[in-house]
């Protein structure tokens, strides 16, 4: 009969697995932002983790692959912040709204994460139709944003009728705009990119207002 690994090992060599993954992706990170994409080698992120290139082969086939994971990283952490204010939204629609961009902006003021972010971008605008998780990652921010404002109509803080759907489109559309405009400007700042989505949210919550 053969012969069956137990489950604590077996879950364990798992855990191992995913470690050693995440520091991949996390040197990369590091590398790509201080390097830039194209200047990274594979032979690099595997002299930081301290293991064989193959072994970076092994979970990412190519650097590209890898690039992929990072958005998808960046993605989830900056959700877990965003889903932190969604727990304890402020009082007004358009603050909480904002504290939820704000949350997945993060500081963008040094410009190597302008470059980083315009690497990242360039591959979500390219590669996200043979990439699913690319989607997904868009749809979780996209699924938060609908969240708050049901609450919202729930607390009896925007009118009944706010179409929730329609709003989220244009949300997304302000977050996304000065996000891409905040990466592409070196001298541009996370505050006052800020300032400009909390304008263009007062706008558009301001019919829907109770």
């Amino acid at each position: 009969m053969p012969a069956h690994k137990p489950a604590a090992e077996t879950s364990l060599r798992e855990r191992k697995k995913e470690k050693q993954r995440q520091a991949l992706i996390d040197s990369a990170t590091e590398l790509f932002r201080e390097r830039t994409f194209a200047n990274t080698r594979m032979e690099d992120i595997a002299a930081v983790v301290e293991v064989g290139v193959t072994t970076v082969y092994n979970y990412f086939p190519s650097k590209h692959e890898l690039l992929v994971a990072i958005i998808d990283n960046q993605v989830t952490l900056a959700q877990h912040k965003v889903g932190r204010v969604l727990d304890a939204l402020p009082e007004e629609p358009v603050e909480g709204l904002a504290k939820m961009i704000g949350a997945d902006y993060g500081n963008m003021d040094r410009p190597e994460d302008k470059r980083l972010w315009r690497e990242l971008l360039a591959v979500m605008l390219f590669a996200s139709a043979e990439h699913g998780e690319i989607e997904q990652s868009r749809n979780r921010f996209r699924e938060a944003l609908g969240r708050a404002l049901t609450s919202y109509i729930e607390r009896g803080r925007l009118r009944a009728e706010c179409e929730v759907e329609a709003v989220v489109d244009i949300v997304y559309a302000i977050y996304a705009y000065h996000f891409r405009s905040l990466a592409c400007a070196d001298k541009a700042r996370t505050r006052d990119a800020l300032k400009l989505v909390r304008r263009d949210l007062e706008v558009l919550l301001r019919p829907h207002l109770v």
